[in-house]
């Protein structure tokens, strides 16, 4: 900021003086000279203060920004993970329930979602290890759709003795 200040302190300077000499020129033999002397002080009185600028340094501002984007990103990232998550547990809890009042043993259900750019939250795939796969196909498939994909594998139940 203050190399731009001396630059510009610098360029009206040099004009007034322009203005008072050529007002006060001797005759016309170094009027070009004298051209050549007040562009050549005006060019360096430019350059001079904004060759000493360090370009190199990120402004603190700058770079601070840029940090709290980043975060902003980090912090986003983690909500949808946190959205998705919470939504494809609770959508398993639904099937399982789903499957429940049918009278099927579910012991895992697992449900796959997926979220749009414009935030749509959307089911796509869905797993279950029941005691009916038959069953529970069917009551997934019309309750689900033909949309989101089922993987149904049947519950084994532990070889018990007979006595």
């Amino acid at each position: 900021m203050e190399q731009l200040r001396t630059t510009v302190l610098s360029a009206c300077f040099l004009s007034t003086a322009v203005g008072i000499c050529s007002l006060v020129r001797p005759g016309g033999r170094l009027t070009g000279q004298i051209r050549f002397l007040f562009a050549l002080l005006f060019v360096v009185s430019l350059v001079s203060p904004l060759a000493g600028l360090d370009l190199t340094q990120v402004p603190a501002e700058y770079t601070a920004a840029i940090q709290a984007q980043d975060r902003a990103g980090e912090l986003g990232a983690a909500a949808d993970a946190a959205l998705v998550r919470t939504a494809s547990e609770q959508a398993a809890q639904a099937v399982a329930a789903l499957l429940g009042e049918a009278g099927i043993t579910c012991a895992q259900a697992e449900a796959g979602i997926h979220i749009d750019e414009d935030g749509c939250i959307s089911l796509t795939e869905v797993r279950v290890s029941c005691s009916d796969c038959a069953l529970a196909g069917r009551i997934l498939r019309e309750t689900l759709g033909e949309g989101v994909e089922l993987d149904v594998t049947q519950l084994m139940e532990p070889d018990v003795p007979e006595t």
